[in-house]
């Protein structure tokens, strides 16, 4: 009997690690601030929830929906189809794609543009991290009524920091699964911010910004992220020496 009862428990315990849950999306806070383009309530409302720029073809396809923050890790929900763009219904030849994510670190004074941009590949879920300088050249909207919603996508020049990483990319989410946002389905690109703390100027502030092709919604986010204390950086690099010289020594 006693051997029965163990090989039930084994059993279900293997059902549970081989069959549980999908793992759940790290939303963390929602950092996510008006974008300043509209007024009252509904589709061309001050909420981001349901809201597309004014004048815009309106539509859960369209929704820029939220920026979340858990520690470093990002995380951008919108209606819209980040990976493989939307086809507008007025327009059947135009496909508006995604944009890039673009970063703001001098947050006492966001209306100089944007400090740095991070290229984002969803056809290989790869970004790369490029400072903004004189020589980068950033692609506007298609339609310039929606100027409010630049930039959209970098295009080439800038500062190569040699960095560069991998996002996640989900589809089909429900509201349940997502904060409770409206629309029944939802997609969201998850990445990792950790390349902050290397990045000049910044001070443990930050602003976020995204938009498509169209600029058929701007979405807005400002979050905050702890910053190495020098202490902990001293830290960390004696033990690095520390390793380096124990392994000299044992070889």
């Amino acid at each position: 009997m006693k051997m029965i009862s163990r090989t039930l428990i084994c059993f279900a315990l293997a059902t549970i690690l081989f069959t549980g849950p999908a793992l759940a999306i790290p939303l963390g806070t929602n950092i996510t601030i008006w974008d300043k383009d509209g007024s009252g309530t509904g589709w061309s409302g001050i909420q981001e929830d349901q809201e597309v720029t004014p004048g815009c073809v309106t539509g859960q396809q369209w929704d820029l929906e939220g920026f979340y923050l858990d520690g470093y890790t990002l995380t951008m929900v919108g209606g819209y189809n980040f990976k493989d763009g939307e086809v507008d219904p007025y327009r059947i030849s135009n496909l508006y794609r995604s944009g890039d994510l673009f970063i703001n670190v001098d947050t006492a004074n966001d209306t100089d543009g944007y400090d740095y941009v991070v290229d984002l590949d969803f056809s290989t879920n790869t970004f790369k991290v490029l400072g903004i300088d004189g020589d980068t050249v950033l692609s506007s909207v298609y339609f310039s009524q929606n100027g409010a919603a630049n930039p959209w996508q970098y295009v080439s020049g800038g500062d190569d920091l040699n960095i560069s990483g991998t996002f996640s990319y989900y589809s089909g989410l429900g509201d349940s699964e997502v904060d409770n946002l409206l629309g029944g389905s939802h997609n969201a690109v998850v990445l990792d911010l950790g390349f902050l703390q290397s990045l000049s100027g910044f001070n443990g502030e930050f602003i976020t910004h995204f938009t498509m092709q169209c600029g058929n919604d701007n979405l807005m986010g400002k979050g905050s992220a702890p910053v190495p204390e020098p202490a902990t950086l001293l830290l960390l690099g004696s033990g690095l020496l520390g390793l380096a010289g124990f392994r000299r020594k044992t070889k």
